[in-house]
């Protein structure tokens, strides 16, 4: 779990770029924890996928981090990622209050909703019966 401690951790950096860059690579997790159990005795594919496509469009709406790799998958589970998507969705809202540019606006407040989305479809996908 440390290292999803290291991403929330990440998600309350000082520096905007730490934190959108810690966005994507909770985005990143969740795409890749939706695609790895989608299809797994249990879980709700339908809920899955739609964590995934969630995950990738937000993914899709913030630059790419400068470095690093990418987090560890079996350290994850589904409650960790959605609770960490939660977080990101806050940071994401807060920094587009700030941001200057109106097309910056919308895409962080966009961002913002897939990771809402994102949190629900991976809670769901565990709870809902195939």
């Amino acid at each position: 779990m440390t290292l999803l401690v290291d991403m929330e951790r990440q998600l309350t950096a000082a520096d905007l770029d730490e934190r959108l860059a810690a966005c994507w690579e909770v985005f990143d997790l969740g795409l890749r924890l939706a695609d790895e159990v989608a299809w797994q005795d249990g879980v709700d594919a339908a809920s899955a996928l739609a964590a995934g496509a969630a995950c990738a469009a937000g993914r899709d709406l913030l630059p790419l981090p400068a470095g690093g790799s990418p987090a560890a998958l079996e350290a994850a589970d589904a409650e960790a990622v959605a609770r960490a998507l939660d977080r990101a969705a806050t940071v994401l809202d807060a920094a587009a209050r700030d941001a200057q540019d109106p097309s910056q606006v919308v895409a962080l407040h966009t961002a913002a909703t897939h990771a809402r989305d994102a949190a629900g479809c991976l809670r769901a996908m565990a709870s809902e019966p195939q």
